[in-house]
Parts: C-alpha cells; sequence; structure tokens
C-alpha cells in the first residue's frame, strides 16, 4: 500500500506535481478554491476525522450540497483512509436512517440545511458517533469551519488502489434491499484513462466543466473527480439555478462540458410512502429494509 493508492492523494498530488496549485480547482458562486486550497483543506479535514478517532474502512455519510465544503467532505474522508457515503440531499429522514444503518455510518457531514434532518435520527443511530455541520447550530454538532481550522494538516493515509473509499447508493436498487456501488482509486483511474485516447479529454483539460445543480443529488460524489483527475475548473450549483444563472456562467466561463444526471428519482423512503398511499411509484428509485452492516455492492 502507498498514498497513491489513495484516490484523494492521486487526485490533488498529481494536479499539485503538475504546477496546477495556483490554478482554480473550484468554483461556487463567488467563492472559489484553487487546487493548493482545496488540498489544505482536504488535509485539515482529514486530520480533524482522524482526531475523531475516524479508523481505515470506516464509513462516513455526506448529506451536502454541491458546494466547495462537500467536496473537501468527501476527499478528506478518502484522504483519512476511510469511506465516503454521499447520499442524495432529497432523502428524508427515514431515508437517512436507512443509509446510515445499511452503511455502518459512524460519522455524518452535513451542511446546514440538513442539519436537523440527521440530528431527527441519531436516537435511532446509536453507531453514529459525531456529526459535523457547515455552520452547526445544534448541540452535539461540530462546526465544519473550526473543526478544519483547528487541525493541522496531516500526510494521506496509505491505501491499495482496489480498497473502497467512495459508496454511491444505486438509485435503481430492487425491492427488498439498498445497494450501493464501491469505487477505489482503480476504477476512477481506469475511467481516467479510457478518456486519454478521445479528443474530448484534451478539450477538458480546457476549464471549465459545468455542473448543474442536480449533477450530485442522485449519484453523489461521481461528478467531483473526473475534473480534478485532469485539472479541470468546476463551477458549483449548490442550487436550483435558474436558465438565466446558467446562461450567464455559459457566458463568463465558456465551459467545455455540462454534466449533470436526471432528476426525479426519489429516495427509498418516498417511494414506499408512494406505494403505501395507492400512488404510482412511477420512476425507478433505491427501496429496501432496514438492516445493520456493510452496504452490498451492486
Amino acid at each position: 500500500m502507498s498514498s497513491v493508492g489513495n484516490l484523494a492523494a492521486w487526485l490533488l498530488d498529481g494536479a499539485l506535481a503538475s504546477g496546477a496549485g495556483a490554478r482554480c480547482a473550484l468554483r461556487e458562486g463567488d467563492r472559489a478554491w484553487t487546487y493548493d486550497e482545496l488540498a489544505s483543506h482536504v488535509a485539515q479535514l482529514s486530520a480533524a476525522l482522524r482526531g475523531m478517532r475516524l479508523g481505515r474502512g470506516e464509513r462516513v455519510l455526506i448529506l451536502m450540497r454541491d458546494t466547495l465544503e462537500a467536496a473537501a467532505a468527501i476527499l478528506g474522508v478518502i484522504h483519512a483512509g476511510a469511506v465516503a457515503v454521499p447520499v442524495s440531499e432529497l432523502a428524508t429522514p427515514d431515508d437517512l436512517r436507512e443509509y446510515v444503518l445499511h452503511a455502518g455510518a459512524v460519522i455524518a457531514i452535513v451542511d446546514g440545511a440538513h442539519e436537523g434532518v440527521i440530528d431527527a435520527v441519531r436516537s435511532e443511530t446509536p453507531e453514529l458517533r459525531e456529526v459535523i455541520g457547515v455552520g452547526a447550530k445544534l448541540a452535539g454538532s461540530h462546526d465544519f469551519a473550526a473543526v478544519v481550522a483547528a487541525a493541522a494538516p496531516q500526510p494521506p493515509v496509505a491505501m491499495g488502489p482496489s480498497d473502497v473509499c467512495l459508496l454511491i447508493y444505486s438509485a435503481g436498487s430492487g425491492p427488498g434491499e439498498l445497494r450501493a456501488v464501491p469505487h477505489c482509486q482503480r476504477t476512477i483511474s481506469a475511467v481516467h484513462d479510457s478518456f486519454r485516447p478521445r479528443p474530448a479529454a484534451a478539450q477538458l483539460r480546457r476549464p471549465h466543466v459545468l455542473r448543474g445543480a442536480d449533477v450530485d443529488r442522485v449519484r453523489p460524489g461521481l461528478g467531483l473527480l473526473l475534473p480534478l483527475a485532469v485539472q479541470a475548473e468546476s463551477l458549483l450549483f449548490p442550487a436550483q439555478p435558474t436558465s438565466r444563472a446558467l446562461f450567464k456562467a455559459v457566458e463568463t466561463y465558456h465551459p467545455t462540458v455540462l454534466g449533470r444526471h436526471a432528476v426525479g428519482l426519489r429516495p427509498a423512503g418516498a417511494r414506499r410512502r408512494a406505494e403505501r398511499g395507492g400512488q404510482a411509484a412511477g420512476r425507478p428509485a433505491p427501496c429496501g429494509r432496514r438492516r445493520r452492516g456493510h452496504a452490498r455492492a451492486a
């Protein structure tokens, strides 16, 4: 094992080694982080998580909008040798209870809009030891900015290229069981390499990548990784943008790629509530019984 097998280190150390440190990595409205700043936030959050006794291979639930902090959360968990489990921000308390229990999450990282949702299920999820919130207001939660600022950066935890570091819950899970697709440095590297012979890869190296507001609501996490692998700049939209805002972003930044996923795929609880109420389930969505233990690969 080595730090090269750590997906976060592979992405960020590779960008810094290629001279991309001063280049903008992520832009969210008027806020932006360079690759240097992103790497610093990730290393500090990684250290803070290890200070909370997060162990190698443990799972961390991430319930956040498409923000700078969400990117740092996903990469910081991976940097610490743990497994990031980003879930749809459309999830209800019923959904979150199932995700936490099914994934075996021991820490949750949320933004201010979702702190109350995770707090509502804490009494039923005793394995969830800590909650970190952006602008945390509830007792028992740690403030995201404060824990990052108080931590000294640490090197990445050594991992093998096939060690699972990211779980993405499948929107098409069949009835009776939640399923999650595991990812590791090797799988993300393979996707990156598959683009290299194509002209699209050269175009992607010319920043920017415009990420629609719903890019990470159904399959969160994956839309973050490929742009970082080619040192592109991602434009983030935490909320549903208006057409005017999207057109302005296109005119200002001239993005080469628009990344988004279909919306309308409802989390498990929403589908079951519709079925109990006699409504048509409509589009496929994850559904399953509550179950302790680790997630099963789809």
